[in-house]
């Protein structure tokens, strides 16, 4: 049995590391000339940048990531290890803001006295922006959150924005500008307004409980590029197993007769031609699938005539690389600028990066790159236009402005001219026209906006042997990300397994993280939610009695 994969990205090379390791035969079909998608890392050719490593924007693993690590951990590395013990845990990370001290918050659970300290610390600095009743409020939604059942999450909350949920238009201009603002833009490069409430509320509560699980990390890094760090050592193991890779292939047409896809047409420097297999997994970004949907494949497959609308909910959300010729560390883990136009957050990359040296890339020019990634481009910046009005020296010029009003007063951090070596953008975003502007992003972010679940297909589709693997298929995960990908993949894996009849063990799909210890309350809410009834802050019987007596403390 062969399968044909459409697309080069982390769902498509998880589909065929999960296929490849069943022994099914894999032809992976790649747009652009290196695999790994949004994750990949490439070597900048341009002349003052030469040798260089550049991104789509920086790789962030989450502690609550299960599917994307255990991926990682069967790759093997050639020194006998695997990919995964290429992550690298940030200790910190950093709320920062103009006209105001930075707030500095562990990223690894506390281990000592010291680290609790330093959490306290970094609320006390949020509480300068919020009230002690704002705090509490927002506290008391994320409880809801968690005690409610999943039904109700997903018939009540996933038609909610994530701005009306948290009720922020009743709260303060902080409460607003932090929960609702910097927290959206962020996860899902959308503003509250448009963002879930289920989708944004079940991982934020997925990212607390991974921060304060014993030992647990809410933020891990490669210790290197990506492509060298990680998709390098995979396309190594897949081509092992016998994987088959065709780089610069445009996707033109899927080809359909009255039951099934009959092949695939493909175009590249060498001309066109159709490619067939068994089985067909198309792994690529929504805006991408839409433009291959015909009448005639809308009709044969419907599920996948729902991307035609899923283009609508697209963002740009893209990185930029400042190469620094003396290192800027700013903090040892991600930093996030709470109020910037632009929606920025960034990590100074050399200090997770061991083995690679940046100095060597560039004879000694470059000691240090800060990767921003860029979350909102429609908003003005301090220049008065969005991200998408700009040149690309004007993009330089106002990620520079805004990042030197959060940090630029603090001692170590040097982002003056003269320390500027040279400034990268993301190729995905073209410039052209006479102005210069930027007019098209290749590969924009799917955002996960209220009541988009319903429309979004299931990894199966209506044809036999046409599958879907990509971050706006259903999931678990239910995010624009590696993990939704990589769940995804996995999902078209087994319904292939499941199509076949193959006795070989389905690829393992994980729920979300629960607290287990209110599993009595969702339980109690479910209830609630079958007879109709809204969801309640009260605790009642024997389980309201139990939090009443510890929260009154022992009787003396």
């Amino acid at each position: 049995m062969r399968v044909v994969v459409l697309g080069g990205g982390v769902a498509g090379l998880t589909a065929a590391m999960e296929l490849l390791e069943r022994g099914i035969e894999v032809d992976v079909f790649e747009a652009l000339d290196i695999p790994g998608g949004k994750a990949r890392s490439m070597v900048i050719e341009r002349p003052s940048q030469a040798g260089l490593p550049g991104e789509h924007g920086f790789r962030f693993f989450p502690g609550f990531y299960r599917h994307v690590i255990d991926t990682m951990k069967r790759i093997p590395t050639v020194d006998g290890k695997s990919v995964a013990d290429n992550l690298v845990a940030a200790e910190y990370g950093m709320f920062a803001r103009e006209g105001a001290d930075p707030v500095v918050v562990p990223a690894i659970s506390p281990r000592s006295l010291e680290d609790v300290i330093k959490t306290l610390q970094g609320l006390k600095g949020i509480n300068a922006d919020l009230s002690t009743a704002d705090i509490e409020f927002f506290a008391g939604k994320l409880w809801q959150i968690m005690t409610s059942c999943s039904d109700r999450r997903l018939e009540e909350y996933e038609e909610q924005s994530w701005a009306d949920f948290i009720e922020a238009d009743s709260r303060s201009a902080g409460y607003q500008e932090w929960f609702a603002g910097a927290m959206t833009r962020t996860l899902i490069a959308a503003s509250g307004s448009r963002a879930s409430s289920r989708t944004v509320g079940d991982i934020t509560i997925q990212i607390l409980l991974s921060s304060w699980k014993p030992g647990g990390q809410s933020d891990r890094l490669l210790d290197g590029p990506t492509n060298e760090a990680w998709i390098d050592p995979w396309m190594t193991y897949l081509h092992s197993k016998g994987l088959r890779f065709f780089p610069g292939h445009r996707v033109q047409e899927i080809l359909v007769d009255d039951t099934q896809v009959c092949g695939v047409r493909v175009e590249s420097d060498a001309g066109t031609r159709v490619v067939t297999g068994d089985h067909y997994i198309v792994a690529m970004p929504v805006e991408a699938v839409a433009k291959l949907v015909t009448d005639e494949l809308a009709d044969a497959v419907p599920s996948l005539a729902t991307t035609r609308e899923l283009t609508d909910r697209v963002a740009w959300m893209s990185g930029v690389q400042i190469y620094l010729r003396k290192d800027t560390k700013i903090i040892r883990g991600h930093s996030i600028y709470v109020g910037s136009p632009w929606g920025l957050t960034s990590i100074s990359q050399q200090q997770f990066w061991p083995h690679h040296r940046l100095s060597s890339d560039s004879d000694g020019r470059v000691n240090g790159v800060l990767s921003v990634d860029i979350s909102d481009w429609d908003t003005p910046g301090n220049n008065g236009k969005t991200a998408r009005e700009c040149t690309l020296e004007e993009i330089r010029d106002e990620v520079l402005t805004q990042l030197r009003a959060c940090v630029g007063h603090l001692p170590d951090v040097d982002l003056s001219e003269p320390n500027i070596d040279s400034f990268f953008i993301d190729p995905d975003i073209v410039f052209f026209g006479e102005d210069g502007l930027a007019e098209v992003n290749h590969e924009p972010l799917f955002v996960n906006e209220r009541g988009t679940w319903w429309i979004r297909p299931h990894a199966h589709t209506e044809l036999p042997n046409l599958y879907l693997a990509s971050d706006y298929v259903r999931t678990n995960t239910d995010l624009a990300t590696m993990e939704g990908a990589n769940e995804a993949a996995r999902r078209a894996v087994n319904a292939i397994l499941g199509r076949e009849h193959m006795k070989s063990r389905r690829c393992r799909v994980w729920n979300l993280h629960e607290p287990l210890a209110l599993a009595p309350l969702r339980w109690m809410d479910h209830r609630r939610f079958s007879r109709g009834e809204p969801w309640s802050s009260e605790i009642p019987g024997v389980f309201g009695r139990v939090a009443h007596a510890i929260h009154k403390g022992p009787t003396r």
